[in-house]
Parts: structure tokens; C-alpha cells; sequence
């Protein structure tokens, strides 16, 4: 048990180990880069699932969350209650406060 010196020859001098490491690395770069596209789209499905369309009709009351001086959720603010003066789909519309 304990440190073991590790040998100073590799059997390939400096550059082809650094050109073989490079190459490992690209490799497993673009592996992760693939498994990360597939989890995503996998995640977008999954949440889309339970998910609408949100759809605001006039003169309804709602209210407004805007940002603070941060943009952390955290810290935001609630404005309202607001009256909606125009049909609203999704983040689009007309308010009245």
C-alpha cells in the first residue's frame, strides 16, 4: 500500500500521447454532447406532457410577476391584480393596472 511511481517511459513519446489524448478527448466530448441532446429533447416531451397553453380572456383579473433588481426568481415582485383588456395567448396581450 502506498504511492507507486509511475513509470517515465509510456511507450510513446510526448506527442503521440498528447495526440492520443486529444483524441480520447473528442471522443468523449462528443459522446457527452449526443447524450446531452437526447436527455433534452426526452425532457422536453416529458414536460410537455402536462403542460397548455395558458389563455387570458378580457376583463379577467390576473397578476403580473416582474423582475426585481436581480434576475433571480427569488426577488421577484407581484404586480396586479391587473385586467386583462385584450384576449391574451401565452405572454402576449394587453393589460390594464
Amino acid at each position: 500500500m502506498g504511492y507507486e511511481d509511475f513509470p517515465l517511459d509510456l511507450g510513446k513519446n510526448v506527442a503521440d500521447y498528447l495526440k492520443e489524448l486529444k483524441q480520447h478527448f473528442e471522443t468523449v466530448e462528443s459522446f457527452a454532447a449526443e447524450h446531452a441532446q437526447k436527455k433534452q429533447v426526452q425532457y422536453t416531451e416529458h414536460y410537455n406532457l402536462c403542460s397548455r397553453d395558458k389563455l387570458f380572456e378580457v376583463d379577467e383579473q390576473v397578476l403580473i410577476l416582474t423582475p426585481d433588481s436581480t434576475s433571480s426568481k427569488t426577488f421577484s415582485r407581484w404586480l396586479g391584480p391587473a385586467t386583462v383588456s385584450q384576449e391574451v395567448t401565452l405572454q402576449l396581450g394587453t393589460l390594464s393596472i
